[in-house]
């Protein structure tokens, strides 16, 4: 079965859906064909064709490509626009473009949208804050998954979590009932780290009317924030920034997590083992405690995906199966599976694969009163835009997800 490998459309609309969930699983079933023909070749002569490699590796190049664009996540739409923020986002555009700050500060003035005089600078119009939200998260594919909080005043948010797991036991109406065991607890902080980006653009720009100024802006902004957050969420070091998922202490004891997050071995040094490679991945699904596993799902990159994306199991299933009618989430052992490239790629000693309830793992914390200050001194001819916005995230439940570890 021959394959186009025409470029993607970008559209993100349900019908373009549509469309690329029928082309996935075209995509699919040549990529079993192949691999499954690879696999005979090497069962037979202990080698495969170069040429099939190559075609069973486009093909699964195509196949990432597909399922990404699916797990682009619907975007918030605004309403419509009523006459108060249209004032705002003209007198906003008058300030990004002219650096007129009349309008903008009379505005944000009375409807007390204004930041402190120690900040100064103005806070974005809420349709573009929106788009900048939305921008972020389908950036940033981990804050789908995350739990989030919006902080209204204060820096920080206090959580309190367990170190143990309460017991329970069965007994009847006039049996004596039996002490179990109690959990410790723990304080877990959540701080606000403030994460800042400079945009520039030459006065020329800025100056041509039909020009989509505020559109530019905030693309810009949030690719600069995303790509720093969403690196963040996943290996961030806590220092300045949120404490990455993948940056506990990991632990290959039960008894020890709480404290730290169960890992499971790959079982060889740099990769998966060569024999049913894919056992660790049903321990690391049922080896998680019930009531985390019915809302897991599986969270690893690309590249990762591609690789697990050729498992079988001793039925010659294939493990991996793409997302189908309402939902366009591809499944790995019938949890879904979810793709951010910030995840490390199977290396020795790396963790690539993670699975849990996220949700419950994780919390993301977020003030939503971005700073902006329009800057034409800083770098002459061109202006500069400085905006700042207050984001926290940090592991509150080490119960809820395990990892892979590639190694012996």
């Amino acid at each position: 079965m021959e394959l186009e490998t025409a470029a993607l459309d970008a559209t993100t609309g349900w019908s373009a859906k549509r469309d690329t969930d029928a082309d996935l699983q075209v995509t699919f079933e040549a990529f079993k064909e192949a691999n499954d023909q690879r696999l005979t070749d090497i069962e037979n002569s202990q080698t495969a064709d170069i040429v099939l490699e190559e075609k069973v590796e486009r093909i699964n190049q195509r196949l990432s490509q597909l399922t990404t664009q699916l797990q682009r996540p619907a975007l918030e739409t605004a309403g419509p626009e009523e006459d108060g923020e249209r004032e705002i986002r003209a007198a906003f555009r008058d300030y990004v473009t002219t650096g007129n700050t009349d309008a903008l500060s009379a505005i944000q003035t009375k409807t007390l949208r204004g930041t402190s005089d120690v900040e100064g600078g103005y806070l974005i119009p809420d349709s573009l804050q929106l788009d900048l939200e939305n921008k972020l998260k389908a950036s940033t594919p981990f804050r789908g998954l995350a739990r989030h909080l919006e902080v209204a005043s204060g820096n920080e948010v206090t959580y309190v979590t367990p170190t143990g797991q309460f017991g329970s036991s069965w007994a009847s109406e006039t049996q004596g009932r039996v002490t179990t065991s109690t959990p410790t607890f723990q304080e877990t902080r959540i701080e606000l780290n403030e994460i800042y980006a400079s945009p520039a653009a030459s006065t020329h720009f800025l100056s041509d009317s039909s020009a989509d100024i505020e559109g530019w802006l905030i693309g810009e902004l949030a690719e600069a924030f995303a790509a720093v957050e969403g690196l963040a969420f996943i290996a961030g070091n806590g220092i300045d920034q949120p404490h990455g998922l993948m940056n506990e202490s990991l632990t290959y004891t039960a008894s020890a997590v709480g404290t730290k997050v169960l890992a499971r071995k790959s079982g060889a040094a740099s990769s998966f083992k060569a024999s049913a490679p894919s056992d660790v991945l049903v321990e690391l699904a049922y080896g998680l405690p019930p009531q985390y596993r019915q809302n897991a799902s599986w969270l690893m990159n690309a590249n990762t995906q591609a690789t697990i994306r050729k498992f079988k199991d001793s039925s010659d299933n294939y493990l991996w199966t793409p997302g189908h009618g309402d939902s366009f989430t591809p499944t790995l052992l019938g949890f879904p599976l979810y793709e951010d490239q910030n995840m490390p790629d199977v290396a020795t000693g790396t963790s690539p694969i993670a699975f849990g309830d996220f949700k419950q793992a994780y919390t993301i914390i977020e003030r939503n009163d971005p700073l902006f200050i329009r800057d034409p001194y800083s770098m002459k001819p061109y202006v500069l835009f400085y905006s700042s916005r207050r984001v926290g995230g940090r592991v509150v439940n080490r119960y809820a997800y395990q990892v892979l570890r590639i190694t012996t």
